[in-house]
């Protein structure tokens, strides 16, 4: 969560340095959020800080905006704030390439945009200040690699059930490649499905449900 205030510091700063702005608004920027949903506990605890942190500044007004699980909702909310004439955008995709035309948008606007938790695919042309995030495919690797230990602790052969979040999210495809470095050729391993849980409590719990179904599970990854 410290990345998440330090990228709204960092963007601040941008906006103070290199941004000019009119006389008589001098001083407080208006900052757009754009969140790609508020329904899981994590991304709605990364809102809350953000408006604790800033509820009584001067020097900020933050608009933020819940993408309700919609890359198009997204898009919406990015353009609104874009159009509104914020002063600099911090951008929690929802997908990897699905925000692309909005930050394109906004450099055309030369409105600097800060990416936060997932990454953009910067492959098509776009420019951000900053991409502040953790390694993912580490974190899918250390994460595989450590239910191994504990299942060769325990079973000869192994029946695994992977929990993922949206498929298409820079998180996801970078921990689900972390994974297949740590379980390549590990053949006591049997990976007996991975389901899209959304990165979501309440829809894992039911996709688990589901998974116990198939016969004996062994271990569970999750993504989250």
């Amino acid at each position: 969560m410290k990345r998440w205030i330090g990228a709204l510091f960092l963007l601040l700063l941008c906006v103070s340095c290199g941004k000019e702005i009119p006389q008589e608004e001098s001083g407080r920027y208006r900052i757009g959020v754009s969140l790609p949903h508020t329904d899981s506990v994590y991304r709605s605890a990364m809102k809350s800080l953000a408006e604790q942190e800033y509820q009584d500044s001067d020097r900020v007004e933050l608009i933020l905006m819940d993408g309700e699980g919609s890359q198009k909702k997204q898009n919406e909310n990015l353009r609104d704030l874009i159009d509104g004439g914020v002063d600099a955008l911090v951008l929690v995709p929802t997908t990897l390439s699905g925000p692309v035309p909005m930050v394109r948008y906004a450099n055309e606007r030369e409105i600097p945009v800060v990416v936060v938790d997932d990454s953009l695919d910067m492959t098509q042309g776009i420019s951000v200040v900053s991409l502040v995030t953790s390694d993912n495919e580490t974190i899918g690797y250390m994460a595989a690699d450590l239910l191994i230990q504990g299942l060769k602790e325990n079973y000869p052969v192994w029946n695994v059930v992977e929990l993922t979040g949206p498929p298409k999210s820079s998180s996801v495809i970078s921990r689900t490649e972390g994974r297949k470095k740590a379980w390549d050729g590990i053949f006591q391993l049997n990976l007996a499905g991975s389901y899209d849980a959304d990165y979501d409590r309440e829809h894992a719990k039911s996709v688990m449900q589901s998974c116990l179904n198939l016969g004996e599970v062994h271990g569970i990854l999750c993504q989250n």
